[in-house]
């Protein structure tokens, strides 16, 4: 799909498969992912998150999409959203970045009522291997999750649900081992 977007502008994108629309502002438009900061409900920032250009079916910004604008830029929450440095957004650079940078992230693939959250372990030319982080904000290094880089759909991160995890990680879990 050919996709033209402007930068600082609020969209919802319709992901292949998926009956939720994913909303935020773009920040970068890279060669084969978006970046945009993530409105998860309503008029609420929380994190970032990567689309596939190639999952993503149709773009919207009907007046739904310009009020929801509007009202963040007025609450002045379009300035909270730092700049992040992600080389090119190219399935290859992107996966060696979140690997280099330690970066906990959530997958979400075909299945909007499922996803998986870890950091990378290891990653070949076509997949990448994640330890798990568990509901309870404990690391799981006793398994791993394969996925194929080509059918990643949508990669979150700094989100509030993944922030509190690892907060509970570092002060309750780290301590007691």
């Amino acid at each position: 799909m050919q996709i033209h977007i402007n930068k600082g502008v609020f969209y919802s994108f319709k992901i292949k498969d998926r009956k939720r629309l994913e909303s935020g502002i773009l920040l970068v438009e890279g060669e084969d992912w978006v970046l945009i900061s993530s409105i998860f409900s309503d008029y609420i920032v929380d994190g970032y998150m990567l689309i596939n250009k190639k999952y993503i079916t149709s773009i919207h910004r009907t007046e739904k999409e310009m009020f929801t604008e509007k009202v963040l830029k007025a609450s002045e929450k379009t300035d909270i959203v730092p700049y992040i440095d992600i080389p090119h957004l190219s399935i290859d650079s992107l996966f060696k970045w979140l690997e280099d940078k330690h970066i906990v992230f959530q997958i979400d693939n075909r299945d909007e009522n499922q996803c998986w959250i870890g950091k990378i372990l290891d990653s070949t030319k076509k997949s990448i291997f994640l330890t798990p982080l568990t509901p309870k904000g404990e690391w799981d290094k006793s398994l791993y999750y394969a996925f194929r880089k080509a059918n990643i759909r949508i990669i979150s991160f700094n989100s509030d649900y993944i922030n509190s995890l690892m907060a509970y990680n570092k002060k309750h879990v780290e301590e007691s081992e």
